[in-house]
């Protein structure tokens, strides 16, 4: 089996005072949204962060997720399918009569023809 060499990673590649991305401010966002719908008692009593406080906002979401998981979820209720209709026994008939077609829309209903494009042949001087 070869060996894989891998390089150091360089120290300044990561920065903790950096601000957040789209992604977690977005992110951010939904979270502050999802708190407020929370009950009273399970809402989160910590302030809402700036997204310039990447650390903040992660231990923010934390505290949102950990409070929303905690939930206790009402059981699930079996549903019962809704019952079919019984057909009434017999022969039970949809016919319409049927109404005649305008002469423009018989028209327009007939298949039409493809015509085909012939080149002209071309003729050798002589």
């Amino acid at each position: 089996m070869a060996t894989i060499r891998r390089y150091p990673v360089p120290s300044d590649s990561f920065r903790a005072d950096a601000p957040l991305n789209d992604l977690l401010l977005k992110q951010l966002e939904h979270f502050v949204e999802v708190a407020k719908s929370l009950p009273a008692e399970l809402r989160v009593d910590m302030p809402v962060p700036s997204p310039q406080d990447s650390a903040a906002a992660e231990h923010y979401i934390a505290a949102v997720t950990e409070r929303l998981m905690s939930r206790k979820r009402p059981p699930l209720a079996v549903v019962s399918r809704s019952p079919r209709r019984r057909t009434k026994p017999g022969i039970s008939i949809a016919a319409v009569a049927e109404t005649p077609k305008s002469p423009r829309a018989r028209r327009a209903s007939k298949p039409r023809k493809s015509k085909s494009k012939k080149t002209p042949k071309k003729r050798s001087g002589a």
